[in-house]
């Protein structure tokens, strides 16, 4: 669940309900989740958002919600303006005092974590389609198949600020047109290089990159127009500092629609190549043969990383 903005104006008169319970929680995992694509990991984390109508929450239930909070700022730091958890017993009451408190420990935890998280346009363009090529990228579901590299100059990577051992945690693209269909078996891959052209990675296998992203499928319905599409890494890839990177984006389909489009930059020549096809290759296509001709348009890209 995304993150709602909490309630930090809780008055004497407000009643907390089931919904506030879930939000509350929800915003919690978020944080949760922000930390761990610092590369953070935080034992002994357990949320319920599936609150109804019909649910109450006892005491264990809202000491849950303390120690969630209580374990992120542990693995994080303490912000300022963090008020510290009760532990609930018996007798107490639960006051919209302690439901401020709460809300804004978990706010003022999203704020800091957000902090060490950075981002950057690292291209901005009004281009919004690149000829046939839209069809090698796995966000065009017109062919079944598709396989695209390109590549990120460290040049950009320096240019936004990113230093060796910085960690890369995301790469969203900016999306003009929704997928036609599900997004079957995507594959995003990194890999370091010290080549800047895509003609060197013809025949690159898929064993030479690291996955950092996989999922089968990407559904259609989380991609939406005229906003950036954020795919957030199961493992950081670790920029060394001094190579460039290449970018591998992969799907594996079976079926065909018409849809999905991204905006695309013009950088250099022969920075991206790519292919598609309707099933006539194996998964992941690491010799195919029918590649498109080199080009220097690029997908619009914002990269999010966090620093050393």
């Amino acid at each position: 669940m995304a993150w709602i903005t909490p309630k930090t104006n809780w008055k004497a008169t407000d009643y907390i309900n089931f919904t506030d319970f879930n939000r509350i929680e929800d915003n919690i995992l978020d944080a949760a989740n922000s930390l761990r694509a610092l590369g953070y990991s935080i034992p002994g984390f357990t949320t319920v958002s599936n609150r109804t109508n019909k649910s109450y929450d006892d005491l264990a239930s809202i000491n849950r919600i303390e120690n969630n909070l209580q374990l992120i700022r542990a693995n994080s730091t303490t912000p300022a303006g963090w008020q510290d958890k009760k532990t609930w017993i018996v007798g107490m009451a639960f006051t919209f005092s302690d439901a401020n408190r709460i809300e804004n420990n978990t706010r003022l935890l999203k704020s800091i974590i957000k902090s060490q998280i950075y981002q950057s346009y690292t291209r901005l363009s009004d281009l919004t389609t690149n000829d046939d090529f839209q069809y090698a990228l796995p966000f065009n579901t017109y062919y079944h198949d598709s396989r695209a590299h390109f590549v990120i100059d460290k040049s950009e990577l320096t240019g936004m600020g990113l230093a060796a051992g910085d960690k890369i945690t995301a790469l969203s693209f900016y999306i003009t047109e929704r997928p036609g269909r599900d997004i079957s078996k995507f594959t995003m891959a990194l890999a370091h290089t010290n080549k800047n052209t895509a003609d060197d990675f013809i025949n690159k296998s898929l064993d030479e990159f690291t996955i950092v992203y996989a999922s089968d499928p990407v559904m259609w319905y989380t991609f939406f127009v005229n906003q950036w599409r954020e795919f957030v890494f199961s493992t950081p890839f670790i920029w060394d500092g001094n190579s460039n990177i290449l970018v591998c984006l992969i799907k594996d389909g079976t079926d065909y629609a018409i849809g999905g489009r991204v905006r695309y930059v013009n950088v250099r020549p022969n920075i991206i190549t790519g292919f598609f096809s309707d099933s006539s290759k194996i998964y992941p296509f690491d010799n195919a043969t029918n590649r498109l001709p080199s080009t220097n348009f690029v997908p619009d890209m914002m990269i999010t990383a966090n620093k050393a």
